[in-house]
């Protein structure tokens, strides 16, 4: 949807909450003082892989629902705020690497995809 950064990170926030560290990561969606971008081949292979894990997992849920137009944005909006994440992460830590993506992917999961208040509000929001 056409959000900004300060409306997804409150619309985050709402969300259905397991580990209070996940406040720290949603605070940079909206934190523009430290970006760095993660170009390069090597990082656009990563966020790639995550968005064929996205697409992979929550696609198939279209042939029950039929909204595959939401699931398919659900798949680009998640790569969008881990990226975003990760970015505002490796403006302040000089050794981010694939490592601290697959924390922040896996947090992510944690918060957001095992919780079927959080999809379905998120569902909603690109539906």
């Amino acid at each position: 949807p056409d959000i900004s950064w300060e409306q997804l990170e409150k619309t985050f926030a709402a969300l259905e909450r397991l580990d209070p560290g996940w406040d720290e990561y949603l605070k940079m969606l909206s934190d523009d003082r430290t970006r760095e971008a993660l170009s390069g081949e090597d990082w656009e292979i990563a966020f790639e892989q995550l968005a064929a894990y996205f697409v992979y997992r929550h696609f198939s849920g279209a042939a029950e629902d039929g909204d595959a137009a939401g699931r398919a944005g659900f798949a680009a909006l998640s790569v969008k705020v881990i990226r975003r994440i990760c970015e505002g992460l490796a403006g302040k830590e000089r050794d981010f690497g694939i490592n601290a993506l697959a924390e922040v992917a896996r947090m992510y999961s944690s918060e957001i995809e095992y919780s079927e208040e959080n999809l379905d509000r998120l569902f909603e929001l690109l539906y």
